[in-house]
């Protein structure tokens, strides 16, 4: 794969036409070499982005596979630097910052994240510089007043000033998909449970009447409380050595129309949830609502509540 393709990045080149000759012959060796790069079973190391120092993300779920919930692990990190800027991740309670969010989808769908899970475009999740994995921090646009509970669970964004990435699905939640960017208050929540899926009590906690996001006082999983113990976690994490970089661009029109959506008509998967917004649980039950994907990508994993 191309590194800017494994960094999600676009290539803007005009197409090239007219090849004659022995560039011709370039590309056609270059081809071949790809094709049996390709039958040889063998994957490609990730190259290093010269840029940012570090390399893409592997990916670990092929493409149309149920992506897995859960399986990484708590950790703080240690320092670390990304073109020439050194990041410190660290438990901070009282975190709050203003900003600019991003959004990172299919160029990243299926790889895995700094704490070892595996990165869903259409999960209620995003990436932060600082903040310990797993947390739990609330995503507020400050352009609509729409607010939303977020599972941090990697690193990023590094990529001009931006403070988080998110799914490709928060952004469509908080009505920012298709600017690429919005401005947003990020606030740490707290910790996450490392096991199963929380997507389905992060979808309930959207507002949209100018609340701030909250988080249920309990989880609805058995004998489950919805934040994780806040013990010590790990601090000899490894160094950071790959990392996902969001290219906030607007989405193009052809891209909208091709959004999964629920295609299971009044059979929702997210039917039966408790929505603090009233206006919110109608969005999110409908074929067009900001969560189709969700339900169509979790529609095995994902249960309505009793």
């Amino acid at each position: 794969m191309p590194d800017a393709v494994a960094f999600g990045m676009r290539r803007d080149a005009e197409p090239v036409t007219g090849l004659r000759g022995g560039a011709f012959r370039v590309v056609l060796v270059v081809g071949l070499g790809l094709a049996l790069a390709n039958c040889s079973g063998q994957t490609p190391t990730a190259k290093v982005d010269p840029k940012y120092g570090v390399a893409a993300s592997p990916l670990v779920v092929s493409d149309g596979s149920e992506i897995p919930r859960g399986g990484g692990r708590e950790m703080v990190g240690r320092s670390y630097t990304i073109a020439g800027r050194t990041y410190t991740p660290r438990r901070d309670e009282n975190y709050s910052n203003r900003g600019l969010a991003s959004w990172y989808g299919p160029g990243f769908h299926g790889r895995q994240t700094a704490n070892g899970e595996v990165f869903d475009q259409y999960a209620i999740s995003a990436a932060h510089t600082t903040m310990p994995l797993p947390s739990y921090a609330r995503v507020t646009n400050l352009e609509n007043n729409r607010s939303l509970i977020v599972r941090v669970n990697d690193r990023g964004p590094f990529h001009g000033n931006r403070i988080i990435d998110v799914s490709k699905t928060v952004a469509e939640a908080l009505d920012f998909r298709q600017d690429g960017v919005g401005r947003v208050q990020v606030d740490y929540v707290g910790p996450a449970h490392v096991d199963g899926s929380d997507d389905q009590i992060l979808v309930s906690t959207l507002r949209t009447d100018g609340q701030m996001a909250q988080l249920p006082d309990h989880d609805t999983r058995p004998g489950g409380t919805m934040l994780a113990e806040s013990g010590p976690q790990q601090q000899s994490e490894p160094p950071v050595t790959h990392a996902s970089f969001a290219q906030a661009e607007p989405e193009s029109a052809a891209s909208r129309q091709s959004r999964p959506s629920t295609g299971n008509g009044g059979g929702s998967v997210l039917a039966g949830l408790f929505f603090a917004d009233p206006e919110v649980e109608t969005q999110a039950l409908s074929r067009d609502s900001a969560f189709g994907g969700l339900a169509t990508a979790n529609q095995r994993s994902l249960r309505r509540t009793q």
